[in-house]
């Protein structure tokens, strides 16, 4: 990719880092949590 390109790409206003405290109307605390127990009880359930 030309350097150009990816300046006028970074410039844009939609390339700015937003804080989002929630993800697909979850917090991300939550599903975290979810994430962490799949993670902990898949092994047992597959056995």
């Amino acid at each position: 990719m030309d350097v150009h390109q990816l300046a006028l790409l970074a410039r844009q206003p939609s390339a700015v880092l937003v804080e989002r405290r929630s993800f697909w109307g979850m917090p991300k605390r939550g599903l975290a949590l979810i994430l962490a127990n799949a993670m902990f009880w898949q092994p047992m359930l597959v056995q």
